[in-house]
Protein backbone atom coordinates (compact mmCIF):
# COMPACT_ATOMS: atom_id res chain seq x y z
CA UNK A 1 0.00 0.00 0.00
CA UNK A 2 1.18 3.60 -0.76
CA UNK A 3 2.35 5.65 2.12
CA UNK A 4 1.44 9.71 1.80
CA UNK A 5 4.60 10.64 3.80
CA UNK A 6 3.53 13.77 6.41
CA UNK A 7 6.68 15.19 5.65
CA UNK A 8 5.64 18.23 6.30
CA UNK A 9 5.24 17.01 10.40
CA UNK A 10 8.89 17.32 10.27
CA UNK A 11 8.37 20.48 11.37
CA UNK A 12 6.99 20.07 14.87
CA UNK A 13 7.71 15.95 15.42
CA UNK A 14 11.16 15.98 14.63
CA UNK A 15 13.24 18.67 13.43
CA UNK A 16 11.00 21.87 14.63
CA UNK A 17 12.69 23.38 11.62
CA UNK A 18 15.43 25.79 11.58
CA UNK A 19 15.57 26.01 15.27
CA UNK A 20 17.87 28.36 14.74
CA UNK A 21 19.54 30.91 17.55
CA UNK A 22 20.47 34.12 15.51
CA UNK A 23 21.62 35.94 18.24
CA UNK A 24 23.91 34.11 20.24
CA UNK A 25 26.47 36.53 19.83
CA UNK A 26 24.57 38.90 21.12
CA UNK A 27 24.14 37.16 24.17
CA UNK A 28 27.76 36.97 24.62
CA UNK A 29 27.66 41.00 24.66
CA UNK A 30 29.13 40.64 21.19
CA UNK A 31 28.70 44.33 19.09
CA UNK A 32 26.54 44.56 15.50
CA UNK A 33 28.45 42.71 12.39
CA UNK A 34 31.93 43.80 11.60
CA UNK A 35 32.72 45.93 8.64
CA UNK A 36 34.86 43.35 6.41
CA UNK A 37 36.02 42.53 3.98
CA UNK A 38 37.18 39.52 5.57
CA UNK A 39 39.89 37.59 4.26
CA UNK A 40 42.97 35.01 5.71
CA UNK A 41 44.49 37.85 7.18
CA UNK A 42 41.24 39.44 8.36
CA UNK A 43 39.16 36.63 9.31
CA UNK A 44 35.36 36.73 10.45
CA UNK A 45 34.79 36.07 14.20
CA UNK A 46 31.83 34.65 16.03
CA UNK A 47 31.35 38.46 16.86
CA UNK A 48 30.58 39.25 13.32
CA UNK A 49 28.20 36.59 11.98
CA UNK A 50 25.30 35.36 13.12
CA UNK A 51 23.35 32.01 11.66
CA UNK A 52 19.55 31.05 12.00
CA UNK A 53 20.20 27.31 11.16
CA UNK A 54 19.14 25.31 8.31
CA UNK A 55 15.49 24.34 7.65
CA UNK A 56 15.47 20.87 9.63
CA UNK A 57 18.31 20.64 11.41
CA UNK A 58 17.80 21.73 15.43
CA UNK A 59 20.20 23.69 17.11
CA UNK A 60 22.55 21.50 19.69
CA UNK A 61 23.60 24.83 21.29
CA UNK A 62 20.58 25.88 24.13
CA UNK A 63 19.68 29.40 24.92
CA UNK A 64 21.31 31.14 27.91
CA UNK A 65 19.15 31.45 31.20
CA UNK A 66 16.02 33.64 30.59
CA UNK A 67 16.52 33.96 26.76
CA UNK A 68 13.47 33.22 24.38
CA UNK A 69 13.27 32.25 21.09
CA UNK A 70 10.34 32.57 18.68
CA UNK A 71 10.53 31.26 15.44
CA UNK A 72 7.21 31.69 13.17
CA UNK A 73 6.78 29.05 10.02
CA UNK A 74 5.42 29.39 6.74
CA UNK A 75 5.51 26.65 4.37
CA UNK A 76 3.07 25.73 1.06
CA UNK A 77 3.55 21.46 0.74
CA UNK A 78 3.02 19.90 -2.95
CA UNK A 79 3.36 16.56 -3.12
CA UNK A 80 2.81 15.84 -6.99
CA UNK A 81 4.04 12.07 -7.25
CA UNK A 82 4.71 8.65 -5.54
CA UNK A 83 8.04 6.53 -5.39
CA UNK A 84 7.27 2.71 -5.18
CA UNK A 85 8.55 -0.06 -3.19
CA UNK A 86 11.01 -0.17 -6.13
CA UNK A 87 11.93 3.23 -6.07
CA UNK A 88 10.55 4.17 -9.42
CA UNK A 89 8.35 7.70 -9.46
CA UNK A 90 5.05 8.09 -11.18
CA UNK A 91 3.15 11.52 -10.95
CA UNK A 92 -0.62 11.86 -9.19
CA UNK A 93 -2.88 14.57 -8.63
CA UNK A 94 -1.19 17.21 -6.44
CA UNK A 95 -1.76 17.57 -2.61
CA UNK A 96 -1.38 20.82 -1.60
CA UNK A 97 -1.33 22.12 1.75
CA UNK A 98 -0.54 25.52 3.74
CA UNK A 99 0.91 24.99 7.10
CA UNK A 100 2.19 27.53 9.71
CA UNK A 101 4.50 25.93 12.80
CA UNK A 102 5.81 28.49 15.41
CA UNK A 103 8.71 27.60 17.77
CA UNK A 104 8.57 29.15 21.33
CA UNK A 105 11.90 28.27 22.90
CA UNK A 106 12.53 29.26 26.45
CA UNK A 107 15.87 28.95 28.51
CA UNK A 108 15.02 27.26 31.86
CA UNK A 109 18.85 27.45 32.56
CA UNK A 110 22.03 27.58 30.92
CA UNK A 111 22.25 24.00 29.49
CA UNK A 112 18.37 23.23 29.52
CA UNK A 113 15.21 24.50 27.58
CA UNK A 114 11.83 24.01 26.76
CA UNK A 115 9.86 24.16 23.34
CA UNK A 116 6.67 24.40 22.48
CA UNK A 117 5.41 23.48 18.76
CA UNK A 118 1.77 24.50 17.63
CA UNK A 119 0.81 24.11 13.81
CA UNK A 120 -2.20 24.99 11.61
CA UNK A 121 -2.83 24.48 8.47
CA UNK A 122 -5.15 24.13 5.22
CA UNK A 123 -5.19 21.60 2.14
CA UNK A 124 -6.50 21.09 -1.34
CA UNK A 125 -6.34 17.94 -3.06
CA UNK A 126 -6.58 18.24 -6.75
CA UNK A 127 -8.90 15.48 -8.35
CA UNK A 128 -11.04 15.51 -4.90
CA UNK A 129 -11.07 12.10 -3.08
CA UNK A 130 -13.48 9.39 -3.73
CA UNK A 131 -16.95 9.16 -2.47
CA UNK A 132 -16.45 6.32 0.14
CA UNK A 133 -13.63 8.82 1.89
CA UNK A 134 -16.28 11.47 1.59
CA UNK A 135 -14.53 13.82 -1.14
CA UNK A 136 -16.00 15.77 -3.65
CA UNK A 137 -14.31 16.79 -6.58
CA UNK A 138 -10.73 19.88 -5.66
CA UNK A 139 -11.70 18.11 -2.27
CA UNK A 140 -10.45 21.19 0.51
CA UNK A 141 -10.56 22.90 3.58
CA UNK A 142 -10.28 26.13 5.63
CA UNK A 143 -7.56 26.75 8.46
CA UNK A 144 -7.45 24.03 10.68
CA UNK A 145 -5.60 23.29 13.97
CA UNK A 146 -2.78 20.41 13.88
CA UNK A 147 -0.51 18.38 16.22
CA UNK A 148 1.46 19.87 18.94
CA UNK A 149 5.12 19.08 19.87
CA UNK A 150 6.54 19.26 23.54
CA UNK A 151 10.09 18.90 23.73
CA UNK A 152 13.16 19.34 26.42
CA UNK A 153 16.28 19.48 25.55
CA UNK A 154 19.69 18.93 27.42
CA UNK A 155 23.26 20.26 26.33
CA UNK A 156 25.47 17.69 26.92
CA UNK A 157 28.89 19.42 25.43
CA UNK A 158 28.75 23.02 25.33
CA UNK A 159 30.50 25.51 23.19
CA UNK A 160 34.50 25.78 23.59
CA UNK A 161 35.85 27.63 20.71
CA UNK A 162 35.58 27.70 17.00
CA UNK A 163 37.49 24.73 14.92
CA UNK A 164 36.56 22.58 17.80
CA UNK A 165 36.82 18.89 16.96
CA UNK A 166 34.73 17.88 19.44
CA UNK A 167 31.30 19.21 18.34
CA UNK A 168 28.11 20.92 20.61
CA UNK A 169 26.20 17.89 21.98
CA UNK A 170 22.52 17.78 23.23
CA UNK A 171 20.14 15.70 23.87
CA UNK A 172 16.28 16.18 23.18
CA UNK A 173 13.47 14.51 24.28
CA UNK A 174 10.11 15.90 22.57
CA UNK A 175 6.44 14.16 22.98
CA UNK A 176 4.37 14.55 19.91
CA UNK A 177 0.49 15.58 21.06
CA UNK A 178 -2.28 14.50 18.25
CA UNK A 179 -4.45 17.46 18.77
CA UNK A 180 -5.91 18.13 15.52
CA UNK A 181 -8.70 16.30 14.30
CA UNK A 182 -8.05 12.50 12.36
CA UNK A 183 -11.16 10.43 12.72
CA UNK A 184 -14.72 11.43 12.60
CA UNK A 185 -14.16 13.14 9.55
CA UNK A 186 -16.30 14.59 6.75
CA UNK A 187 -13.79 14.19 4.46
CA UNK A 188 -9.71 12.57 4.39
CA UNK A 189 -8.59 16.34 3.59
CA UNK A 190 -9.77 17.22 7.22
CA UNK A 191 -7.08 15.46 9.01
CA UNK A 192 -4.78 15.39 6.62
CA UNK A 193 -1.64 16.74 8.33
CA UNK A 194 -2.40 15.22 11.43
CA UNK A 195 -1.00 11.67 13.25
CA UNK A 196 -3.52 10.24 15.29
CA UNK A 197 -0.86 9.17 17.42
CA UNK A 198 0.60 10.37 20.59
CA UNK A 199 4.14 9.54 19.73
CA UNK A 200 7.78 10.17 21.38
CA UNK A 201 10.98 11.44 19.66
CA UNK A 202 14.45 10.88 20.81
CA UNK A 203 17.40 12.82 19.58
CA UNK A 204 21.15 13.50 19.61
CA UNK A 205 22.28 17.04 18.46
CA UNK A 206 25.74 18.02 17.67
CA UNK A 207 27.06 21.28 15.77
CA UNK A 208 30.75 22.43 14.80
CA UNK A 209 31.49 26.42 13.96
CA UNK A 210 34.31 26.55 11.35
CA UNK A 211 36.80 29.81 10.71
CA UNK A 212 37.51 28.97 6.72
CA UNK A 213 40.49 29.62 4.77
CA UNK A 214 39.22 32.18 3.49
CA UNK A 215 38.33 34.30 6.58
CA UNK A 216 34.75 33.46 6.23
CA UNK A 217 32.78 32.02 8.83
CA UNK A 218 30.97 28.18 8.68
CA UNK A 219 28.70 26.12 10.84
CA UNK A 220 27.93 22.68 10.08
CA UNK A 221 25.48 20.49 11.91
CA UNK A 222 24.36 16.38 12.69
CA UNK A 223 21.59 14.95 13.88
CA UNK A 224 20.29 11.84 14.46
CA UNK A 225 16.07 11.97 15.87
CA UNK A 226 14.34 8.59 16.60
CA UNK A 227 10.46 8.62 16.73
CA UNK A 228 8.15 5.58 18.46
CA UNK A 229 4.42 5.30 19.25
CA UNK A 230 3.52 5.24 22.52
CA UNK A 231 0.27 4.04 22.49
CA UNK A 232 -2.30 2.47 19.13
CA UNK A 233 -5.13 4.74 18.80
CA UNK A 234 -9.29 4.27 18.88
CA UNK A 235 -10.42 5.24 14.90
CA UNK A 236 -13.76 5.98 13.87
CA UNK A 237 -14.99 6.62 10.91
CA UNK A 238 -13.22 8.21 8.03
CA UNK A 239 -9.70 8.97 8.97
CA UNK A 240 -6.38 10.55 7.79
CA UNK A 241 -4.70 7.50 8.86
CA UNK A 242 -5.19 5.70 5.90
CA UNK A 243 -6.40 1.86 5.37
CA UNK A 244 -9.50 2.75 3.53
CA UNK A 245 -11.30 3.59 6.28
CA UNK A 246 -15.44 4.76 5.77
CA UNK A 247 -18.05 6.55 7.18
CA UNK A 248 -18.91 3.36 9.40
CA UNK A 249 -15.38 2.52 9.97
CA UNK A 250 -14.57 1.26 14.09
CA UNK A 251 -10.99 0.25 14.72
CA UNK A 252 -7.52 0.96 15.78
CA UNK A 253 -4.19 2.13 14.56
CA UNK A 254 -0.71 1.76 15.26
CA UNK A 255 1.61 4.18 14.54
CA UNK A 256 5.69 3.93 12.84
CA UNK A 257 8.73 4.07 13.88
CA UNK A 258 11.04 6.89 12.26
CA UNK A 259 14.66 7.55 11.96
CA UNK A 260 15.70 11.08 10.60
CA UNK A 261 19.35 11.19 9.62
CA UNK A 262 20.38 15.12 9.23
CA UNK A 263 23.55 16.87 7.88
CA UNK A 264 23.49 20.55 7.22
CA UNK A 265 26.56 23.22 6.19
CA UNK A 266 26.13 27.34 6.12
CA UNK A 267 28.29 29.51 4.94
CA UNK A 268 28.88 32.99 5.57
CA UNK A 269 28.93 34.43 2.08
CA UNK A 270 28.94 37.95 4.19
CA UNK A 271 27.96 38.76 7.60
CA UNK A 272 24.07 38.84 6.41
CA UNK A 273 24.28 36.40 3.71
CA UNK A 274 24.43 33.18 4.13
CA UNK A 275 23.81 30.09 2.01
CA UNK A 276 22.69 26.31 3.04
CA UNK A 277 22.79 23.19 1.98
CA UNK A 278 21.33 20.46 3.67
CA UNK A 279 20.49 16.17 3.16
CA UNK A 280 17.93 14.50 5.13
CA UNK A 281 16.90 10.99 5.02
CA UNK A 282 14.23 9.41 6.49
CA UNK A 283 13.29 5.64 7.43
CA UNK A 284 9.54 4.39 8.39
CA UNK A 285 8.70 1.29 9.26
CA UNK A 286 4.94 1.38 8.58
CA UNK A 287 1.90 1.55 10.79
CA UNK A 288 -1.08 -0.80 10.91
CA UNK A 289 -4.77 0.30 10.74
CA UNK A 290 -7.26 -2.84 11.56
CA UNK A 291 -11.42 -3.09 12.42
CA UNK A 292 -14.31 -3.32 10.55
CA UNK A 293 -16.47 -1.20 7.86
CA UNK A 294 -19.98 -1.94 9.30
CA UNK A 295 -22.59 -2.43 6.93
CA UNK A 296 -25.77 -2.93 8.91
CA UNK A 297 -26.58 -2.27 12.34
CA UNK A 298 -28.35 -4.23 14.85
CA UNK A 299 -32.28 -3.00 15.98
CA UNK A 300 -30.56 -1.29 19.29
CA UNK A 301 -28.18 0.18 17.16
CA UNK A 302 -24.82 -1.29 17.68
CA UNK A 303 -22.63 -2.33 14.67
CA UNK A 304 -23.73 -5.78 13.31
CA UNK A 305 -20.27 -7.35 12.98
CA UNK A 306 -21.55 -10.61 11.56
CA UNK A 307 -21.76 -8.53 8.21
CA UNK A 308 -19.33 -6.58 8.62
CA UNK A 309 -16.20 -5.57 6.34
CA UNK A 310 -12.97 -6.59 7.93
CA UNK A 311 -10.07 -3.99 7.09
CA UNK A 312 -6.29 -4.64 7.44
CA UNK A 313 -4.09 -2.27 6.18
CA UNK A 314 -0.34 -2.55 6.47
CA UNK A 315 1.67 0.64 5.32
CA UNK A 316 4.70 -0.87 4.87
CA UNK A 317 8.08 0.41 5.43
CA UNK A 318 9.12 3.76 3.66
CA UNK A 319 12.08 5.40 2.91
CA UNK A 320 13.10 9.26 1.22
CA UNK A 321 16.06 11.21 0.85
CA UNK A 322 15.98 15.35 0.24
CA UNK A 323 17.59 17.95 -0.79
CA UNK A 324 17.11 21.27 1.20
CA UNK A 325 19.00 24.17 -0.42
CA UNK A 326 18.33 27.31 1.38
CA UNK A 327 19.14 31.30 2.07
CA UNK A 328 19.60 33.18 5.46
CA UNK A 329 19.44 36.42 5.60
CA UNK A 330 20.58 38.18 9.02
CA UNK A 331 18.86 41.75 9.59
CA UNK A 332 20.71 41.61 13.05
CA UNK A 333 22.02 39.75 15.48
CA UNK A 334 18.96 38.75 17.31
CA UNK A 335 16.71 38.75 13.95
CA UNK A 336 17.11 36.71 10.87
CA UNK A 337 15.15 34.89 7.99
CA UNK A 338 15.60 32.43 6.05
CA UNK A 339 14.08 31.11 2.54
CA UNK A 340 14.63 27.70 1.12
CA UNK A 341 12.98 24.47 -0.21
CA UNK A 342 12.66 21.01 0.74
CA UNK A 343 12.39 18.60 -1.85
CA UNK A 344 12.53 14.61 -2.10
CA UNK A 345 14.95 13.29 -4.61
CA UNK A 346 14.42 9.78 -4.20
CA UNK A 347 12.41 7.64 -2.26
CA UNK A 348 10.45 3.87 -1.24
CA UNK A 349 6.92 3.70 -0.77
CA UNK A 350 6.12 7.32 -0.10
CA UNK A 351 5.12 10.45 -2.14
CA UNK A 352 7.50 13.29 -4.12
CA UNK A 353 7.36 16.47 -2.70
CA UNK A 354 8.60 19.99 -2.83
CA UNK A 355 8.07 22.60 0.06
CA UNK A 356 8.50 25.77 0.22
CA UNK A 357 9.28 27.82 3.20
CA UNK A 358 10.27 30.98 5.26
CA UNK A 359 10.70 31.27 9.16
CA UNK A 360 11.56 34.53 10.58
CA UNK A 361 13.82 33.38 13.70
CA UNK A 362 13.53 36.18 16.83
CA UNK A 363 15.76 36.25 19.74
CA UNK A 364 14.84 37.72 22.58
CA UNK A 365 16.91 37.79 26.14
Amino acid sequence: MFRRSKHWLTLGVLSAGALGFAGMAAAAGAPPNGAGPYDAQHPMTMNDVGFTGPLEAPNARTVPKGAWILEPYLTYNIDYGKYNHGGSFSSTPNTNMFLSATLIQYGVTNRFNVSLIPTFWAANISGGLPPQLGGPSGASNGLRMGDMTLRGQYNLIPFQHVNDLTPITSVAVAEHMPTGSYDGLNTMADGLANSGIWSTDIGLWTENYWSLPNGHMARSRFTVDYSFPDSSSSVNGISALGGGTTRNFTGTANGSNTLTVDASFEYALTTTWIPVIEAVYKYTNGGKVAGYNVNSFTSSGLPDFSTATPVLAYNGSSQVLEVDPAIEFMFNQNIGLIVGVQASVWGSNTSAYVVPQAALDMFFM
